[in-house]
């Protein structure tokens, strides 16, 4: 039996943080992958999904260019060649991790795992055959597997994420449904490309609130900009039936308080129907509980078996890249005898919509719900000259402050909010009050700038 100080079982954004992690500590480290190295963040979901969405983006800069006679479009965008460039920067990026694995020492061993006990486990190998690897430590790191939803009436395959990154051709019509368990972002972001690409797209929720955590007045303003972008949003809707063939879809959505409307579908996608993966891990072997919600784990990543540590999406939620990330990294420095927690509360959001939005930490009724007498300050981008250098002014930066001037929340409209959300994390991260904010002297121009006018105007 071979021996490792830590097995890591799959390489997505967890996994692989927690690999390099363990190694930096001088760890001996096997990763074992069942797909692709990077897992279904780098090949299947996020950065896919980034790709195309920075496409629609840079699609729509240029039209603006265009209306003001700075450049010629041209012949019209290729969603075919946009699908080319994604799979090759795909392509790279997940090689580049094989590399990079390559370069620290990390055994990449591509195979199925499954525990054979608390202490081993058997990998049955992608060329044939199975080796038993034994280790002090394991962190599960397998992530979430779609399981799209049954819609009345229809015989087609209802999308899943990496199916709808895969269409070949914009269709002519879609609808998306929501319901994720992180809500309507991934919905949003696919239907705004294809959108981009001239398909017809609906997406409808059975929420009146589709983004928990969102800031309402900020979302209202993005599905406002989504459908005069072409995305029509339904808020408290149910699709009750699917009738036609597999040339014409035609949903009938009922939507509370308005009625029943017809909605044509050339396909029908649920981008966020993922379900934490562990079936076939043999866990029962290694004494793992584990809910269909995920495997239970506590601050330091490590589930009800010491020496077995879970991060990412198996763990239920929150199901994002970065959260996973930084579980990994606690569950590897907890592996090896140090003490590390998780702190989530920092954790940001984003969607790469046009606009984009973005946030992190409470937004104002959920200050309300726990009691806290929240102040607002606010930062118009249309005051700021970054923001009008890129003609894209419109949008706003809103910070929530306790009463003694700690940072609650950021929430982030307008371009860039992706990055700058980043600014606003390390401040609550940090402890960060308004005041030491308002007191950073950011680039000019910089949009970083909107973020200490908000705490500015909390003065």
């Amino acid at each position: 039996m071979e021996e490792r100080d830590i097995v890591v079982i799959g390489s997505g954004p967890g996994g692989h943080a927690a690999a390099l992690r363990a190694s930096e500590l001088g760890a001996s480290v096997a990763i074992v992958e069942a797909d692709l190295p990077g897992g279904n963040c780098v090949n299947f979901g996020c950065l896919p999904n980034t790709v195309m969405l920075e496409t629609a983006r840079a699609r729509i800069e240029a039209q603006d260019l265009a209306l003001a006679g700075v450049l010629s479009l041209g012949e019209g965008a290729s969603f075919a060649r946009a699908e080319a460039r994604k799979n090759r920067i795909v392509g790279g990026i997940s090689h580049g991790i094989r590399n990079q694995l390559r370069g620290r020492g990390i055994e990449l061993i591509e195979g199925v795992a499954r525990f054979a006990s608390p202490r081993s486990v058997v990998v049955s190998l992608k060329q044939g055959g199975a080796v038993e690897l034994s280790a002090r430590a394991f962190v599960i790191a397998t992530g979430a597997r779609p399981q799209p939803p049954l819609v009345p009436g229809y015989s087609g395959e209802v999308l899943v994420m990496d199916q709808a990154l895969r269409l070949p051709e914009a269709p002519s019509s879609a609808l998306f449904l929501g319901g994720g368990p992180e809500g309507l972002g991934f919905a949003l972001e696919q239907a705004f490309v294809l959108a981009v690409f001239g398909t017809a797209v609906t997406v409808v929720d059975e929420s009146d609130d589709p983004l928990p955590g969102a800031d309402r007045e900020m979302l209202d303003y993005l599905l406002q900009a989504l459908a005069a972008a072409g995305v029509r949003v339904i808020l408290n809707g149910t699709v009750k039936e699917v009738s036609g063939n597999g040339a014409a879809w035609e949903a009938l959505v009922a939507v509370e308080g308005i009625g029943d409307e017809r909605v044509a579908a050339e396909v029908i996608a649920a981008p966020d129907c993922r379900r934490p993966h562990f079936e076939g891990l043999g866990l029962e072997e290694a004494g793992v509980s584990a809910a269909p919600d995920g495997i239970s784990v506590d601050a330091a990543c490590r589930t009800n078996v010491e020496n077995i540590f879970a991060v990412g999406d198996v763990t239920g939620r929150p199901m994002f890249s970065n959260a996973a990330m930084l579980q990994g990294r606690v569950a590897a420095e907890n592996a090896l005898g140090l003490a590390s927690r998780v702190r989530l509360g920092a954790v940001p959001r984003a969607l790469h919509t046009e606009p984009e939005l973005a946030w992190v930490g409470l937004n104002e009724a959920q200050a309300r719900e726990q009691g806290l007498d929240a102040r607002t300050g606010m930062a118009d981008l249309a005051a700021n000259s970054s923001a009008a250098a890129r003609g894209r002014a419109e949008g706003a930066v809103k910070l929530l402050a306790g009463p003694d001037g700690e940072v609650l929340g950021v929430h982030v409209l307008g371009p860039g909010a992706g990055e700058l959300i980043g600014l606003a994390a390390q401040a609550i991260a940090l402890e960060n009050t308004v005041d030491e904010l308002a007191d950073i002297a950011h680039w000019h121009p910089s949009l970083n700038e909107a973020l200490v006018e908000a705490a500015r105007n909390l003065r």
